[in-house]
């Protein structure tokens, strides 16, 4: 696969060691330009580019920047973005870092946002566990002690990924296309795991879904 990744902060960094462990083709972009990101392409074997290179042709795209930083995405950015290729939002909202988002403090969900200023659906994956644990934390599939995240909606497997469910409905009686966590599986991997756990989530039979 060819993944796109903009951030080069912890989360971005860790994905792009993960899926270059994989063998995957990873472009990184930041918003400073490529020449300030050698250091991070040693250190992951991410190739760096310039961020308005990094969604084209890509099968994967993550967004892994704070929230506050998405309106200031390029308006084109998603041009060049295969319209099959599933875009990924690692964000979390913090008021403290973001400012206040008044649609989102009025009950709008996160990604919901994220998406209406992108225009276009994204998956909110990876929001829900440290860098370190996405670096070090990996089980082959079955293993006990594999950690799953939640996800919901079935697109996610045509991701590529093994996942556990997770319920839930908008006010409006409708269930999101956007709100989705998700555990990877590319090439039979498994991205999680914990060795202080002695028993495994019940992630097995959930990918088989």
């Amino acid at each position: 696969m060819k993944i796109g990744i903009i951030g080069a902060g912890n989360i971005g960094s860790a994905l792009a060691v993960h899926f270059r462990r994989l063998e995957h083709t990873v472009l990184i972009a930041n918003s400073r330009g490529p020449e300030t990101l050698s250091r991070i392409s040693q250190e992951t074997g991410a190739t760096p580019v310039a961020i308005s290179e990094v969604a084209k042709g890509v099968d994967l795209l993550v967004v892994a920047i704070p929230v506050k930083s998405v309106p200031s995405l390029p308006k084109d950015l998603l041009a060049d973005l295969p319209s099959s290729s599933p875009l990924i939002d690692t964000g979390n909202y913090y008021p403290l870092r973001d400012g206040v988002i008044s649609e989102i403090q009025n009950g709008m969900i996160e990604s919901e946002w994220t998406s209406s200023v992108l225009g276009h659906p994204v998956i909110k994956a990876f929001n829900n566990i440290l860098a370190d644990s996405l670096l070090h934390k990996g089980l082959t599939k079955g293993s006990m002690g594999r950690i799953a995240l939640p996800r919901r909606r079935p697109q996610v497997e045509a991701a590529g990924y093994g996942s556990s469910g997770s319920g839930g409905v908008r006010r409006d009686g409708c269930r999101p296309a956007i709100r989705i966590l998700a555990l990877p599986t590319w090439n039979a991997s498994v991205l999680l795991r914990s060795d202080d756990r002695t028993t495994a989530v019940a992630v097995a039979a959930s990918q088989a879904r």
